[in-house]
């Protein structure tokens, strides 16, 4: 497990810069029911796990959506997977391959896709790390909300099902269109928007934090 205090400064960094600029899923949030949540909200489950649960959310709304670049002009996206000379995000990826099927076989398509994967690996196994000891309940906590979602059938619940140790080859082998990934990538946000919205303890004790960060900054 990587360092708690570390990921809450990097989480308090990017919340009021670009936590709000990543636009909430269009699903209507789910709060998660399960009475194991209720007991370590705000012991366990503290301000530097929402921390990282908010980070985490960015990350993965940035990669299936495009980062949003503040600059005088307005707010940009910044496309990172190429093809066919253009940059292009996993959303827009997605979109083109339902416009024209016959463009996974391409190699540009493949390399884009492999890359994009292998992202989502590196922020998977931070993840994986962060939730060491406790895969079971967020295994439970997945199900919660991909069924509340009406996503009981998400490829979500079978990456967290998977063995540890094999998270990452089970990912690799799941996801082999933009499609596929569009979709996991939308019921992780919704999963992770839940989770947060359903920990009102923690999310008070994170809020407090940053603002007491935020004061001192201004202070100095």
């Amino acid at each position: 497990m990587f360092g708690k205090n570390i990921l809450l400064l990097i989480g308090l960094l990017i919340v009021n810069a670009n936590l709000y600029c990543a636009k909430p899923s269009s699903s209507p949030k789910a709060p998660l029911t399960s009475p194991v949540l209720r007991l370590i909200d705000g012991f366990i489950i503290d301000k530097e796990y929402i921390g990282f649960m908010l980070q985490l959310r960015l990350s993965v709304h940035n990669l299936q959506k495009g980062a949003i670049v503040q600059n005088k002009t307005g707010t940009p996206k910044d496309y990172k997977y190429s093809f066919n000379g253009t940059k292009y995000s996993i959303q827009q990826l997605a979109q083109l391959e339902q416009q024209d099927s016959t463009i996974v076989h391409s190699h540009d398509y493949q390399r884009a896709l492999t890359e994009a994967k292998e992202d989502f690996v590196t922020i998977m196994l931070k993840f994986v790390a962060y939730s060491a000891g406790s895969k079971s309940q967020v295994l439970e906590l997945m199900e919660e909300s991909c069924r509340k979602h009406g996503r009981s059938d998400s490829l979500l619940i079978r990456w967290g099902q998977a063995k540890e140790g094999t998270e990452a080859a089970q990912f690799r082998k799941d996801i082999t269109n933009f499609t596929m990934y569009d979709v996991f990538c939308t019921d992780l946000v919704t999963f992770l928007e839940d989770f947060i919205y359903s920990c009102p303890v923690a999310y008070k004790q994170f809020e407090e934090d940053y603002k007491k960060k935020q004061q001192a900054g201004v202070r100095r």
